[in-house]
């Protein structure tokens, strides 16, 4: 089993994908997420530093907000508290960049499980 360590986030960190580096891997798929009280099916990205996920406003940068995440394959939903790092707008599409503000353990063993399924198909890509 791999470990990754989970980082809490503050506000001062940098969310210029130039600037930063990806610590942990990331990955890629369709995920559900409840966002201000709306469920969404979105595509996207989640790690054990963070996620990604495309959304139809942009929210910001520094604001922390209660977030849902479904895994895919177990169908488990993650209870998180999400730290927005910034937003992405690019041909129309807005997304959302974020950390996790607040993971509990239990939580965060179930994430990180569910990467640890996932490492063959998982993006190393800084």
């Amino acid at each position: 089993m791999r470990t990754y360590r989970i980082r809490r986030l503050e506000s001062w960190e940098c969310y210029r994908p130039h600037r930063c580096t990806r610590r942990s891997p990331r990955y890629t798929t369709s995920l559900k997420v409840e966002i201000e009280g709306r469920e969404l099916t979105r595509r996207g990205n989640v790690g054990s530093g963070g996620f990604f996920f495309e959304h139809d406003r942009e929210l910001p940068p520094g604001s922390e907000l209660p977030l849902r995440i479904r895994l895919p394959g177990p169908g488990e939903w993650l209870r998180v508290q999400g730290r927005v790092l910034g937003s992405v707008c690019s041909r129309g599409q807005a997304g959302v960049r974020g950390g996790f503000a607040r993971l509990d353990p239990p939580e965060q063993r179930r994430l990180l499980d569910w990467i640890d399924s996932l490492q063959p198909s998982v993006d190393r890509a800084a």
